[in-house]
């Protein structure tokens, strides 16, 4: 468990899944796990069983109040040889404190990769349209690196997405 005051980071458990199917079938959602359909429950629950069963992923249930589902965060492609890992997160945007929390969501998430786990190099994926997530990535510490053009197909339509990276001595 990693905690804030206002949020924690908890071990994604199958009863999270309910609360995460509402929102998985948004596009911005659907573009986090690379898949191009929406999932009902089953597809959901054997997508993140073989989440699970991969050494290289975590996966978290974000909360307030210890019990209020308000988002979740992956980590994943964990590379131990060269320190690297790879996070998408995702709150709520109908809460009104949401872009608080996403903020402290990436921050609590990149602050246990680096300090408790001694990952150098932290890296995501934002759509390059995405202005809002690229701002937030920014904020936290994130450079831009690498713009992938055309790399993502989702909503009938190719995106081009931005690979940004927070590395442990730049935090």
């Amino acid at each position: 468990m990693i905690q804030h005051k206002e949020i924690e980071l908890v071990p994604l458990e199958n009863e999270d899944l309910e609360f995460i199917l509402t929102w998985f079938n948004e596009m911005p959602l659907t573009r986090l796990v690379r898949t191009k359909k929406m999932l009902n429950k089953e597809e959901l629950l054997s997508l993140v069983e073989s989440m699970r069963l991969q050494d290289d992923n975590l996966l978290f249930s974000v909360k307030k109040n210890s019990k209020t589902h308000i988002g979740f965060a992956f980590v994943e492609n964990m590379d131990w040889f060269n320190s690297t890992a790879t996070i998408k997160t995702y709150v709520d945007v109908k809460d009104p404190n949401c872009s608080r929390f996403d903020k402290l969501t990436i921050e609590l998430l990149v602050g246990y990769l680096i300090s408790k786990l001694g990952i150098n190099r932290v890296s995501t994926e934002v759509l390059i349209s995405d202005v809002y997530q690229t701002k937030l990535y920014k904020d936290v510490g994130f450079k831009p690196e690498v713009k992938k053009r055309n790399h993502y197909f989702t909503g009938g339509k190719f995106h081009h997405v931005v690979e940004m990276a927070l590395l442990a001595e730049r935090r």
